[in-house]
């Protein structure tokens, strides 16, 4: 094989550059003689070990040492070993920024912040250039390189998908510890616990009564009634709750029954964005409060139509404006 002519190479062959002999990378060498002219150049920029026998002029063992440039053979030493170290030093220092940033623990972050209660202050610091340079063979320099860059998108990807669970499992808390404080509340308003059903016939009864109170919140426009703890954001009492608003509309109701892939009532939708928009707006600026059930409905939701009939419920019946644009 050594001896068969061909100007091609792959990752473990190449050329030489004087007789165009087709060689293995460890029978290739390289010249160091300042006035030879198939000296080492190193003028362009080396990404792996087989780019350096593409870029650089590369002799074989003959016409190193027998020849015309055997006057040089005191300047001549393996090509393999200097390719390791110089696509280890190029690529490597990439690699190596990257780890340095990725070693950064931050305490913002969910996962790193599980690092960091670990009794870990930084991760341990990982010597790219040497992994990498002391590589035997090509195939086994892939490998490492590939180790390594796998290694730096595990990193990221748990840190990202790390942060969105946390979030999904924090908004699930969230969304037990409302609905769980808003029937604590209505309960104990009511003397005695009450299922949904009951809960609505007494809105309903309240709502066809002639006598509707309103009780200031933080702000001069946020009125609320009794029962349900509903934030309502009018001046005029008679835009309070109608009956049919209070259990979603017919037009909700409607919307449901026809959507074959929605397995929840929009009543019950309508009631759950109702009572987190309670507690929000106790604690946050109606602004804020808004922005939060927006971002629970579009997680809850998929349907746009739906989307947008809930929208249009609450903007009618709190008086706020819906962050979001439905097509």
């Amino acid at each position: 094989m050594s001896g068969q002519k061909c100007s091609a190479y792959t990752d473990t062959m190449g050329t030489c550059t004087i007789c165009s002999i087709f060689a293995p990378h460890s029978q290739l060498f390289i010249c160091r003689h300042e006035g030879c002219k198939y000296a080492l150049k190193q003028s362009s920029s080396i990404m792996t070990p087989a780019m350096f026998y593409r870029k650089e002029k590369v002799i074989c063992g003959k016409c190193a040492f027998v020849g015309p440039h055997k006057m040089h053979k005191d300047f001549v030493s393996k090509a393999q070993k200097l390719a390791f170290k110089i696509a280890s030093q190029e690529i490597g220092v990439r690699l190596q920024m990257e780890f340095d940033v990725l070693s950064e623990l931050h305490e913002d972050n969910p996962v790193d912040y599980a690092i960091i209660l670990s009794g870990h202050e930084k991760l341990e610091k990982i010597d790219v250039i040497k992994y990498l340079s002391q590589s035997k063979t090509i195939v086994e320099w892939n490998l490492r390189q590939r180790q390594l860059n796998e290694a730096i998108q595990f990193i990221k990807f748990n840190r990202i998908e790390g942060y969105h669970r946390v979030k999904e499992l924090a908004n699930k808390m969230l969304d037990a510890f409302y609905d769980a404080n808003a029937t604590i509340e209505r309960d104990s308003e009511n003397g005695s616990p009450q299922s949904d059903d009951d809960h609505l016939s007494d809105v309903s009864h309240e709502c066809q009564g002639s006598s509707r109170s309103s009780i200031s919140s933080k702000k001069s426009s946020i009125h609320s009634t009794s029962t349900t703890g509903t934030v309502i954001l009018n001046q005029n009492p008679d835009n309070a709750l109608s009956c049919s608003e209070v259990s979603g509309g017919d037009e909700l109701k409607n919307k449901s029954s026809t959507n074959e892939g929605y397995t929840e009532s929009m009543t019950e939708t309508v009631i759950t964005i109702s009572r987190r928009f309670e507690m929000c707006i106790r604690r946050e600026s109606p602004e804020d409060a808004v922005s939060r059930i927006a971002d629970y409905l579009d997680d809850r939701i998929e349907s746009n139509d739906q989307k947008k009939a809930i929208a249009e419920y609450m903007e009618r019946n709190y008086s706020i404006k819906w962050p979001r644009q439905f097509q």
